[in-house]
């Protein structure tokens, strides 16, 4: 189809009524599936090729036109109030139980700490029951969740809430840093309350957690496998280590020079006033409110708050909910993340949406995840690159017997360590794609559609379409460009901040709004996408477009390479040149002749301006601390720099090696 016809079909598809665009959605699958034939355009965004993937009476599901929490009740109550949904180490809480919890907290922050539709409270929590009690009673009553990562600094934290105005911050770690927040007086903050991670606990149940705490501990720092015995006294001290560090860490409190708008929350809790309050009732179908923020940008520069509404998360709750994702009510699964990322919400709320029982963790390291894992035995195991390269050589789940589904998002997967891991499986990795701009997750590899490498096809009822970067000019199947997304899911925009909203959103000639991702892929005919990479991890070089992770693909196929990644660097002669940052399995080889093999495969399998110019020989690489993603910025930043552990390989034009010991 030639551009100008394309556009002029867009134009007429803008015109459709909801009832005809319903019928072109069934059209369009059964053309997809091939029980009807005729012509298809090319494009993805007018074949809509995963639609043929899906059950033919979920591609039209209507939102419900509600808030998130009563939209959470109509689809948990066929389940029954007695249906567990959620558990906290050994704390278990059912449909019935978490309806009281988040009316109790209702008159909480209306009754006593005098809230109303429209004031904003910020939590700077872990993954702790009460998170979700006080997100969707302030739901109910119109109140927005101001939702800050634990791993913020100081100033960043101030800037949130000056930003946003927030009324109260909930807190789960009492530490120097919020007094210091509190010190410096924030706008229109009134009193910080600090949260216990066992508030919710009893005896036996604190005695759990810290049980659970002692187990993993000594496992990880053993590599422990279930069978091998723990003695006691290893037990008892790991114990009597973490009791002394409470009671330093409650001490150092006490000598804080706190100031008095501190409060402790099960203080607050018994002091809740229960007079009956009217909840204003067009709250309940206000479906573009504004329910949370949370952040984008890294832990450097200025933050931006995404703004995420009642109709982005039910959009994002049905996408799951009805994609074909294998999903049983008697499934359980566990949630790592914290509640300032964006997947919280999909990790959480969906899950128990579709009846799962979400075990929540309230603190993990990489290293002791896989323990972690082995103790909950999880059926559906969501995590990133990073936690499934550990579940994977650990030595710690022996019996995976218990995983039905395993998911792994936030990061691509290697297509080297994806085939790995599907043979530690003995089944399917599903990898999925998003951004929090689009309530985490906008594409999913459902079993059948997979196939290797390919992070999913869009989630029922979403447009994913490739554009060329920073355009409306639509790509066609297999050809890379930057990923864009139109959905319910997109959020309303960036908070107080038009300009950067104006970057990402753009209305384009068929009259929709997209999403404009900055990554890098492709689609293929079928649906399902490819995923290349960030735009900002793109160059040019002699007049080619060069994309680094597709060096980083060749790269991690060889045996020998247990991670790779590349990034560019300035160049007098070229201006731009990729840089491949290489950690080796073996060391006991010569870097030089292995240099020149990896450029002869990179120049075989793509071309010779993919070669990088540099090949940097290294230990280990940067992780983010929150997301566990290689941090390429850090990289970059550190470009060729001479330090410890690391042997630089330059590859001239001439192809001539030079070995530099730094």
């Amino acid at each position: 189809m030639k551009e100008k016809d394309l556009q002029i079909y867009k134009e007429q598809l803008s015109n459709l009524t909801p009832e005809e665009e319903k019928k072109r959605r069934i059209y369009l699958q059964k053309l997809g599936k091939g029980e009807i034939l005729g012509p298809q355009t090319g494009y993805s965004s007018l074949d809509l090729p995963q639609l043929k993937w899906y059950k033919q009476e979920n591609i039209n599901i209507d939102l419900l036109n509600l808030n998130v929490y009563e939209n959470f009740l109509q689809f948990t109550k066929k389940y029954g109030n007695d249906h567990v949904l959620m558990s906290y180490y050994g704390k278990e809480y059912t449909r019935w139980d978490i309806m009281n919890e988040v009316n109790k907290h209702m008159f909480l922050l209306h009754n006593n700490l005098n809230l109303q539709a429209g004031d904003v409270i910020s939590l700077l929590m872990l993954d702790v029951p009460e998170v979700l009690f006080i997100w969707l009673a302030a739901n109910k009553l119109g109140i927005i969740c101001n939702m800050i990562k634990f791993d913020e600094n100081f100033e960043r934290i101030k800037f949130m809430l000056d930003l946003t105005k927030s009324k109260y911050l909930f807190v789960t770690k009492y530490e120097p840093m919020i007094v210091n927040v509190l010190k410096a007086e924030p706008s229109n903050l009134k009193k910080v309350i600090m949260v216990d991670m066992n508030n919710s606990l009893n005896l036996a149940q604190t005695l759990k957690m810290l049980k659970e705490e002692v187990t993993v501990d000594l496992r990880t720092q053993n590599n422990y496998a279930a069978d091998e015995k723990i003695t006691l006294k290893e037990k008892l001290k790991s114990l009597t280590e973490i009791m002394q560090e409470q009671t330093e860490s409650k001490k150092r409190l006490k000598d804080m020079d706190l100031p008095a708008n501190f409060e402790d929350y099960s203080s607050l809790l018994k002091q809740i006033d229960y007079h009956e309050f009217a909840v204003d009732s067009s709250l309940k179908s206000e479906i573009d409110r504004v329910s949370v923020i949370v952040y984008t940008g890294g832990t450097t520069g200025t933050p931006k708050g995404v703004m995420l509404t009642n109709r982005n998360l039910n959009a994002m709750i049905n996408g799951v909910v009805y994609g074909d994702g294998e999903f049983r009510a008697d499934q359980s699964s566990l949630n790592i993340l914290p509640p300032g990322i964006a997947f919280y919400y999909n990790g959480v709320l969906s899950f128990m949406c579709h009846g799962i029982k979400v075990d929540l963790i309230s603190h993990f390291t990489n290293d002791s995840y896989p323990f972690i894992v082995d103790l909950h035995r999880p059926n559906v195991l969501v995590g990133g690159p990073i936690l499934m390269e550990k579940t994977r050589k650990s030595n710690a789940i022996k019996d995976r017997s218990f995983i039905d589904i395993s998911i792994s998002g936030g990061d691509k997967l290697s297509i080297e360590e994806e085939e790995k891991y599907n043979d530690y499986l003995g089944s399917i990795v599903h990898q999925g794609w998003g951004m929090s701009e689009c309530a985490a997750v906008a594409s999913y590899a459902t079993t059948k559609s997979y196939k290797l490498g390919t992070v999913g096809i869009p989630l029922i009822n979403y447009e994913i379409a490739v554009f060329e970067p920073n355009t409306d000019r639509e790509l066609g199947y297999n050809e890379i460009g930057e990923l864009c997304v139109h959905s319910d899911t997109v959020m309303k925009g960036y908070f107080h901040d038009d300009e950067a909203t104006k970057e990402v959103l753009k209305t384009h000639s068929d009259g929709k709004v997209w999403l404009h991702s900055q990554d890098l892929g492709y689609m293929d005919e079928e649906g399902r996408i490819f995923h290349k990479g960030r735009i900002k991890r793109m160059l040019t070089r002699g007049g080619n477009k060069v994309w680094l992770s597709q060096i980083e693909d060749v790269i991690t196929q060889n045996p020998l390479i247990a991670k790779c990644c590349c990034v560019k660097a300035d160049d007098e002669a070229e201006r731009e040149v990729p840089v491949a940052h290489v950690v080796l399995n073996f060391w006991d080889i010569n870097l030089d002749n292995f240099a020149n093999e990896l450029a002869l495969t990179i120049a075989d399998k793509l071309k010779d301006n993919f070669v990088p110019k540099y090949f940097v020989f290294c230990k280990n690489l940067p992780y983010t601390e929150v997301n566990k993603k290689v941090d390429y910025l850090t990289l970059e930043k550190e470009g060729l720099i001479p330090g410890e552990d690391k042997i630089i390989v330059t590859l001239e034009p001439a192809k001539k090696l030079t070995l530099q010991k730094k």
